[in-house]
């Protein structure tokens, strides 16, 4: 160090004033001349960080007044000296706001790849516009957290979104190789751009028993929505999986094009129904929820997809009286949708977004042409709008309505007016809310659609829950402030007492197939022997009578009738559930003895025609488990002398051995197994998860039927599981980002299911 940075003279007085912990006090009043003032070498220093460091008499150091550092300061330059400061003497003030020293720490690639790979996973795994990232405010929170970071833009997550569908593509090949059969099932969705998607998913059992369901793919459908059509593409698909031998059966809805389309694909795959869409069809054709023209015949892609369902009232045998009936329905929707009901259109957008987000119209809040086109401004109704699925194509059988179903369709058309006006009128629905507030509940009136029938008991639900407020909300219509006309509206829909006990007769009639309809759709998916189980006790309940009002046993009578049509008449699906079913515990509550023994003569049949070859393990625990039919001496027939006397002997002995041994191991298997069934039943109550425990716990002393049960309890009980990828679907392609391309869309929901 120079002579003159060392001087005494020159730097005790700043020193002096310095505290031992590296503190500077006042070091502008210990000179006459403050450091930033002073002239070194005809230059005025005006940098702060001269109140904390000298120059050297040359220029070419600078001198750490806090401690013993010094460093070069050549060209004037102070980024060293003013970065030592920073950071070991925490001189904050000194931080420059053009450069921050911070940024001056460059984040490593590797980190940064890191951080990408966040930023994709965020944008996939919740559905983000892919230039989410990028936006002012989450900008602002990135650059606080890591200056140095910049999230990719959407075009460099659009490459590396098309890379990893090819990565997790092939992921999922090489999983599927080890597979030994699987069940799948398969949808057809459109969305709001007419666009048509196909989704396939996968359900098989791991060596661990557990259950595995996987999204296998989900890609844009541009061909014709025929069955020759669907099958070529299928099987393409397929093979190109490597799973197309090991397919052991599909369910799907009963389109007619899927249903030809699977007898097209394989005659070793079978299609069983979609449980769920069956109780859909029969509480709607039984109860008359919705009016509809015939069924067209057709099975072209609008026909499949959602259909706009108008109200019949031409049907022949139809009084005038009935027709002017039905046509003042119709004119209540009418009315409900004019604008007389948006009392203060401000009001009413303001407070239903502060209320409740699922209550709220968000097409009323911006136009197509709005900048937010990328903000998650969504509701659930807009995702049941969005669900063209072949749900809505409903099988209606409605030409005559009866009475009992005219009376259920007049009040919940009621029902539904009700809702609209929630929906409408920021008077009537602030009403609502404060007397809500005041019984502390949480029920949202919302409206129904077709393609769900059990948002229309979701919607009586509601109603009857809310009985107190909507009967004071008829009350007092007078005090509500409303014009006269509206008042005249409101009163044609007020429910009388007539309407609250038909009201409530439908609630208690269809409270076991809403149950069994969430317990099918849940996110742990019921097996066939469960959901063959819940329809057979919702038979049995729509047989009792006792203890109910004439009208509840009106309803289970019409609900009975559809159960019959749709689940009991059909002897070959039948077969199937029954024999797929046979397989978890639960069933068997219900099977009687000679549904069991038409299924274990089948059972018999896979194994000693070897349908579906053991795999090593389990032939290992079959040897070993098998004690009794290695012991078993074989008389020689004839034809087994005559094939010995011809050096045939061994050959036809050791075929023999196997398939007697087959034959008694399956006997002992299948005796034990109702034994230890019997005793399940007994001590476990039924649930999703009880299949899989039964065959964990059995599996050494079971593995003929284990092996068997792995395969045929693969089996979905519902198309759900495509069902639910719709519902993601629908979510990632919702209005706000329309600019999303089909191929991207497809991408997204396959990924997510993955990451």
């Amino acid at each position: 160090m120079s002579n003159s940075m060392n001087d005494p003279d020159s730097n005790a007085s700043v020193l002096n004033n310095i505290n031992s912990n590296g503190t500077n006090t006042d070091i502008s009043t210990v000179t006459s001349t403050p450091l930033s003032q002073q002239n070194i070498g005809g230059r005025k220093l005006t940098s702060r960080v001269w109140l904390y460091a000298k120059k050297s008499d040359d220029g070419q150091e600078a001198a750490c007044l806090l401690c013993d550092y010094t460093c070069s300061c050549r060209s004037h330059s102070t980024s060293t000296i003013r970065q030592h400061l920073i950071i070991k003497h925490n001189k904050l003030d000194l931080i420059l706001k053009s450069s921050s020293v911070l940024a001056k720490f460059k984040i490593s690639e590797g980190l940064k790849n890191e951080l990408h790979q966040l930023c994709y996973y965020a944008i996939i795994k919740d559905g983000r516009p892919f230039n989410d990232l990028n936006k002012i405010g989450i900008t602002a929170l990135i650059n606080k957290l890591c200056p140095d970071y910049k999230p990719p833009h959407r075009n460099q997550v659009v490459r590396h979104l098309k890379d990893l569908n090819k990565h997790h593509h092939d992921l999922l090949k090489e999983e599927l190789k080890t597979v030994y059969r699987l069940s799948i099932t398969l949808d057809f969705w459109s969305n709001r751009k007419n666009e048509s998607f196909l989704c396939i998913t996968g359900h098989w059992m791991n060596n661990s028993l557990d259950s595995i369901s996987k999204i296998i793919d989900f890609s844009c459908f541009n061909e014709r929505h025929t069955a020759i059509e669907i099958t070529k593409v299928l099987r393409e698909k397929m093979i190109d999986l490597g799973v197309y031998d090991k397919v052991f059966c599909i369910t799907c809805d009963g389109a007619e094009n899927l249903v030809l389309a699977c007898e097209l694909l394989n005659e070793d795959i079978f299609r069983i129904w979609c449980y769920a869409h069956r109780l859909h069809l029969v509480v709607i054709n039984a109860l008359g929820f919705w009016m509809s023209n015939k069924k067209k015949n057709t099975d072209e892609p609008g026909y499949s997809s959602a259909n706009i369902l108008t109200f019949n009232t031409t049907t022949s045998n139809v009084t005038d009286l009935e027709i002017e009936q039905e046509n003042m329905d119709v004119e209540w929707d009418l009315e409900l949708n004019d604008d007389s009901w948006n009392i203060n259109d401000v009001d009413l957008i303001d407070e239903t977004d502060a209320y409740d987000t699922s209550n709220a119209t968000a097409n009323t809040e911006f136009s197509e042409t709005t900048d937010f086109y990328d903000d998650e401004i969504i509701n659930e109704q807009d995702i049941v709008e969005l669900m063209n699925d072949s749900w809505s194509n409903v099988i209606k059988d409605l030409v005559n309505l009866t009475q009992p179903q005219k009376l259920i369709l007049q009040v919940l058309k009621k029902c539904r007016a009700i809702a609209k006006i929630l929906k409408k009128s920021s008077l009537i629905s602030r009403f609502v809310r404060k007397e809500q507030d005041s019984m502390k509940s949480k029920k949202n009136i919302s409206n129904d659609c077709p393609s769900r029938w059990n948002s229309t008991f979701n919607l009586i639900d509601a109603i009857i829950d809310l009985k107190h407020v909507i009967i004071k909300l008829f009350s007092d219509k007078w005090s509500l402030n409303l014009r006269k006309d509206q008042v005249s509206k409101l009163a044609k829909i007020e429910l009388t007492s007539e309407n609250w006990d038909l009201l409530s007769a439908l609630q208690f009639v269809l409270r076991p197939f809403f149950l069994a309809t969430k317990m099918m759709s849940g996110k742990e998916y019921a097996t066939i022997g469960l959901s063959y189980y819940a329809i057979h006790e919702i038979k049995c309940f729509c047989a009792k009578e006792d203890k109910c009002s004439e009208q509840s046993k009106t309803f289970k009578r019409l609900l009975a009738d559809k159960l019959t049509k749709y689940f009991y008449s059909n002897s070959e699906q039948i077969h199937h559930l029954q024999r797929l079913a046979y397989f978890d515990p639960t069933s068997h509550l219900c099977l009687n003895d000679k549904e069991k023994q038409q299924i274990e003569h089948y059972i018999r049949k896979l194994i000693t025609d070897d349908v579906y070859p053991l795999e090593s393990s389990s032939n290992d625990n079959l040897t070993s488990s098998s004690t009794l039919s290695a012991q078993i001496q074989v008389k020689p027939s004839i034809f087994d002398e005559f094939m010995a006397a011809c050096g045939q002997e061994e050959i036809i002995l050791t075929s023999n051995m196997k398939e007697k041994s087959k034959r008694i191991s399956i006997n002992e298997e299948l005796k034990y197994f109702k034994q230890v069934v019997q005793q399940f039943n007994a001590a476990v109550q039924p649930s999703t998860k009880s299949a899989k425990n039964f065959w964990k716990a059995h599996k050494d002393r079971l593995p003929l039927l284990t092996h068997l049960a792995k395969i045929h309890l693969s089996a979905c009980a519902t198309s759900v599981p495509s069902e639910s990828a719709f519902s993601q679907s629908a979510f990632i392609g919702r209005k706000e980002r329309n600019r999303i391309t089909g191929e991207h869309l497809a991408y997204s929901v396959f990924l997510k299911d993955k990451l």
